[in-house]
């Protein structure tokens, strides 16, 4: 079906821009300044020493809530994905309920 070939390339690019931000946050960067960005291999030890400030408390953090609260809420995209499920059960729709969730909170969780 054509949602399922647009929803297996979305995932595959979900999943390639997670390892880049994998890969850079290992390997270092520079910001938009041109001023280089900590890296895992360079400044483990400033890292691991509670020099760098995780949580920068800040009006910031309102406006990147609301984009993780919506990509958790998969209601919107239920009716169309059970159209296109192949044996339409409720079993089979929390199975793939549990994967779509899953892959969620472990590309939030690793980005």
């Amino acid at each position: 079906s054509l949602l399922g070939y647009s929803s297996f390339l979305a995932i595959v690019m979900v999943y390639y821009f997670t390892m880049m931000v994998v890969v850079y946050s290992i390997i270092g960067t520079t910001d938009s300044n041109g001023n280089p960005t900590y890296s895992l291999l360079n400044d483990a030890s400033d890292i691991f020493q509670n020099q760098i400030d995780w949580w920068n408390w800040s009006f910031q953090f309102f406006q990147c809530a609301p984009i993780i609260c919506f990509a958790f809420q998969c209601h919107l995209s239920s009716v169309p994905i059970y159209n296109e499920l192949k044996d339409r059960t409720p079993k089979r729709m929390a199975i793939v309920c549990i994967f779509g969730l899953g892959n969620c909170l472990l590309l939030y969780t690793l980005c």
